[in-house]
């Protein structure tokens, strides 16, 4: 039996579960963890964890489009099988929830699938109107962002600009 790696291969900090909560995310392979960090005393506290499908390759936070509106952030997880999948913390049940999953999976690259050294990395744009993701070998997959009350008309017509030109 192989046994997976024991240390940490991706941790963020965010304000995941609530815009006051500092948060540690780490991820362990195919397990995801989420950490509640206290001042006073310092502690640090598991929430939640859970085996996902597939191997994580990266994470990204995703900080509201708004700052006034006191959103939490939310969590893109790309996993090495050319997926991505936007998290946002559900305070009534106390877990992650899906808010969008992104496939990219054609079939010319499917002989990569089991190949891939390149694996999938996300980077979020700093005004936060996409997120890239490199998908295979030499492709760039842009994902817009999550949407939320405080999306605009400007951000429409950047996504209608962006797709009509490629």
């Amino acid at each position: 039996e192989l046994v997976g790696c024991s240390g940490v291969e991706h941790s963020i900090f965010c304000h995941f579960t609530s815009p006051s909560a500092t948060n540690l995310i780490t991820s362990i392979e195919d397990r995801l963890r989420i950490y509640q960090i206290s001042q006073d005393p310092p502690t640090l506290k598991l929430l939640w964890e859970e085996k996902i499908f597939g191997s994580i390759s990266d994470i990204a936070k995703v900080p509201s489009q708004d700052p006034s509106t006191q959103t939490p952030d939310r969590l893109f997880v790309s996993c090495k099988e050319a997926k991505a999948v936007c998290l946002a913390w559900n305070a009534l049940e106390q877990r992650p929830e899906n808010v969008s999953l992104h496939f990219f999976e054609k079939e010319i690259h499917q002989s990569e699938f089991l190949l891939n050294d390149y694996p999938p990395f996300l980077r979020v744009e700093p005004s936060i109107r996409c997120i890239a993701m490199r998908v295979y070998k030499n492709s760039i997959a842009f994902i817009p962002p999550p949407a939320t009350a405080a999306s605009s008309a400007e951000d429409e017509d950047f996504y209608r600009r962006f797709i009509s030109s490629t």
